[in-house]
């Protein structure tokens, strides 16, 4: 009895280890499915994310790749962004780097900008931006201004070409500071300077150790650096910019990748309608946010464009001349006690000795081609005024011989001695 027991003990004992051992490699199997499984899902969410990433990357090299139009295309646009800045009620420009690369001064977002390179790896070495002068661009905005046609400019830039090229400040927003200014923050007086005010600032730390001379507080530069907020009056002039901005109906951005206004929805007007919005019209050689929003997108450099819009709206372009500069007109030079502070040369004075104030830019013509070709006229009427400018050009014809007369009437013929 005893002994069977026992046996039955044993047998309960050995089918609970067997059962034990069963869940076990149940347990475990389904342990190492599940781990399976997760290697399995982490391996394809990796796989996507690395497709994820190289997608993002192809999308950002072919945003960052600049772009030209062919001259047929670029011809056609030009003389649409023409038409549409003559037809214009209240016509504002914003501008952004690219209009100031053909002054040798880099861009940021482009192949060879600033932020491209540092991305890279490369060294980026300081550029006197001071020496730098108005483009083609710059002055052709002053005279789209002298004419009327253009209310106001909003610029990211801080170069201070606009103010060089003649565009007065209540005409002029300038975002984020000028480089020739500093004000002071008690007063709010602004001052003009013939050299760069940056050359001891920097972000957080705007002061130029110089006083103002009318209240003595200390000046500070204008700047505004990645990452603060401007709060001053001048040159920032955020008040004339959002009023410009809802009354304009054509917007025309020049040079300008867009990342950095598209966060400013008052300047688009985003609380319309998308009807009741400006019309856009963009000229850049890179991928804007704003494309799809577009009227018109011209893959090309700012220069060039400006230059066919100036022919076609028989705009007379002046080139700069340092005698016309309001910056060195205006700026106010240092005390003797204030030399110290300043270590970068001053732009040299203006020769008063040049006269020659009537240069202005040749902005070409019409090809030979174009103005021998029937089936592309010009519609803005410049081929027929440049064959009578030929025609007066040109030497007289001959006068024509006179008809032979008969023998009776020549005896009384005046020969010229």
């Amino acid at each position: 009895m005893r002994d069977g027991q026992r046996c039955a003990k044993q047998c309960a004992a050995e089918w609970r280890w067997v059962w034990w051992v069963r869940l076990q490699r149940v347990w475990w199997g389904a342990r190492a499915a599940q781990g399976r499984a997760a290697a399995a899902r982490s391996s394809a969410a990796a796989a996507a994310a690395r497709a994820a990433a190289a997608e993002r990357r192809a999308r950002a090299a072919e945003r960052a790749r600049e772009v030209e139009d062919s001259p047929q295309v670029l011809r056609e646009k030009c003389r649409q962004l023409a038409r549409a800045v003559r037809d214009a009620k209240h016509l504002v420009v914003y501008t952004g780097a690219g209009i100031s690369t053909a002054a040798d001064i880099p861009d940021y977002r482009g192949p060879h900008g600033v932020w491209t390179r540092l991305q890279r790896g490369e060294t980026v070495g300081r550029v006197e931006v001071s020496h730098a002068r108005p483009t083609l661009t710059h002055m052709a905005l002053s005279a789209l201004w002298a004419r009327g046609a253009l209310k106001f400019v909003v610029s990211q830039n801080c170069d201070g070409l606009h103010v060089r090229a003649g565009l007065p400040r209540r005409a002029l927003a300038e975002l984020h500071g000028d480089m020739f200014c500093e004000r002071c923050a008690r007063c709010g007086r602004v001052l003009m300077r013939a050299f760069d005010t940056t050359e001891r600032t920097r972000r957080h730390a705007h002061a130029t150790r110089r006083l103002c001379p009318a209240c003595g507080h200390e000046l500070r530069d204008s700047i505004v650096h990645f990452g603060e907020r401007g709060r001053a009056a001048w040159p920032l002039n955020w008040a004339g910019a959002l009023r410009h901005a809802a009354a304009a109906d054509v917007v025309l951005c020049l040079g300008s990748s867009l990342k950095v206004l598209r966060r400013y929805p008052h300047l688009w007007q985003m609380q319309r309608a998308p009807h009741a919005r400006p019309a856009l019209y963009i000229v850049n050689l890179q991928w804007t946010p704003k494309d799809a929003a577009a009227a018109l997108k011209i893959n090309a450099r700012c220069d060039a464009v400006m230059a066919a819009v100036a022919r076609r709206l028989r705009l007379r372009v002046p080139r700069y001349a340092a005698r016309r500069d309001p910056l060195l007109a205006h700026a106010v030079p240092l005390a003797p006690a204030e030399r110290h502070t300043a270590r970068a040369p001053s732009l040299p004075p203006p020769d008063l000795s040049d006269s020659d104030d009537e240069r202005c830019y040749s902005l070409g013509e019409p090809s030979a081609s174009s103005a021998s070709s029937d089936s592309d006229p010009d519609p803005d009427d410049e081929l027929p005024l440049r064959r009578l400018a030929d025609r007066l050009r040109a030497p007289p014809p001959p006068p024509p011989s006179p008809p032979d007369m008969p023998n009776h009437f020549k005896a009384f013929q005046v020969r010229q001695v």
